[in-house]
């Protein structure tokens, strides 16, 4: 299902929406997608450019139509790589690097190894299972990072594993959900040309 709306939690979002706010302000925005969906469509919504890697040449092509619809194509590189496909990650300006997609830590080290920019921030989903093991290794991975973990609210007097964590499409899940944004110490989320946020 493909919405103008980044399948992350609902806090996040609202992050987001102001961080990119304040970069549109100043100009652009780059973006590194690992993993096409959503995301793409609702960054390329706010006006960024949007590089995205992922390994399912339909959904790829899904993406790339609806971006050609909404006329954002323009802005859209797209491609398809098959996994492992951390090793397509080069060095860049980015403003943000999403990691949404497969083989999450082996995107994250590359990521961290090839470097990012002072002001870049990482944009990391579900990362609820860092507690249940698939993603543990981001604690080590993130802690020279600020963190801020955005968790998707419970619906008050739903049981959980009937799905009581709902965002604001109306998407449930039935399990806890977090998405963390991670930057530098004294990187963007402190100071920006000397405006505090």
């Amino acid at each position: 299902m493909l919405r103008v709306l980044p399948w992350i939690t609902d806090g996040a979002t609202e992050f987001l929406d102001g961080f990119l706010f304040r970069k549109m302000q100043r100009g652009s925005a780059l973006i590194f997608e690992f993993g096409v969906g959503n995301s793409t469509l609702y960054f390329l919504s706010k006006g960024c450019m949007v590089v995205g890697i992922d390994d399912d040449p339909r959904w790829v092509e899904m993406v790339v139509n609806t971006a050609d619809q909404f006329g954002y194509g323009e802005r859209l590189k797209a491609q398809v790589f098959p996994r492992p496909y951390n090793h397509v990650f080069r060095p860049h300006d980015y403003d943000i690097v999403s990691i949404d997609g497969r083989d999450r830590v082996a995107c994250l080290k590359t990521v961290l190894e090839a470097g990012i920019g002072d002001e870049t921030i990482l944009l990391l989903d579900n990362t609820e299972r860092v507690s249940d093991g698939p993603y543990e290794a981001y604690v080590d991975l993130l802690k020279d990072y600020h963190q801020i973990h955005f968790e998707q609210p419970c619906v008050p007097g739903v049981p959980p594993m009937q799905g009581n964590h709902v965002d604001r499409a109306g998407v449930r899940v039935v399990h806890r959900w977090v998405t963390t944004v991670a930057y530098k110490r004294g990187g963007p989320l402190l100071t920006t040309r000397g405006n505090v946020f």
